[in-house]
């Protein structure tokens, strides 16, 4: 049996889909896409981030010159340091030593929860003396 040539197997008078079967598909596919979204575990675990005191001393700032010290703090916030003897005047400061950028506190003997960012950033000790003079440092950021 062979079918007219004016017969077309594929219709184009009628819809693919119905409104009301739309509706239904459509309802469907946004449950399965919300079910799945957010049911993954992050490909990168998050290390926790804690708060630690690096405690370091160097040889003596010379008389009335300055010494300096990096760290990387793992993520915005709170930061201390604290020089012996105090005579020593703190500053904080964003960036690297060789690289500084905005001072974020400054006091003599030491600086208590200055807000640093995340990132590099330094503490400058300066002796303002006519001798020589060593020291201990402790600074507390997150690591």
């Amino acid at each position: 049996m062979s079918l007219p040539e004016s017969y077309n197997r594929y219709p184009t008078d009628t819809p693919m889909l119905y409104a009301s079967q739309a509706r239904s598909s459509f309802v469907l596919l946004a449950a399965l896409t919300a079910s799945a979204c957010g049911s993954e575990r992050p490909s990168v675990p998050t290390t926790p981030t804690i708060q630690g005191t690096d405690t370091m001393s160097g040889p003596a700032i010379v008389a009335r010159s300055t010494s300096c010290w990096d760290f990387n703090n793992a993520k915005a916030g709170p930061v201390s340091a604290d020089v012996t003897p105090r005579t020593i005047h703190l500053i904080l400061t964003a960036g690297r030593c060789n690289a500084p950028g905005q001072i974020l506190a400054e006091r003599d003997g030491e600086v208590v929860n200055a807000d640093a960012p995340a990132g590099w950033n330094h503490v400058t000790l300066s002796n303002g003396s006519d001798v020589d003079v060593a020291y201990t440092l402790r600074i507390t950021y997150w690591h």
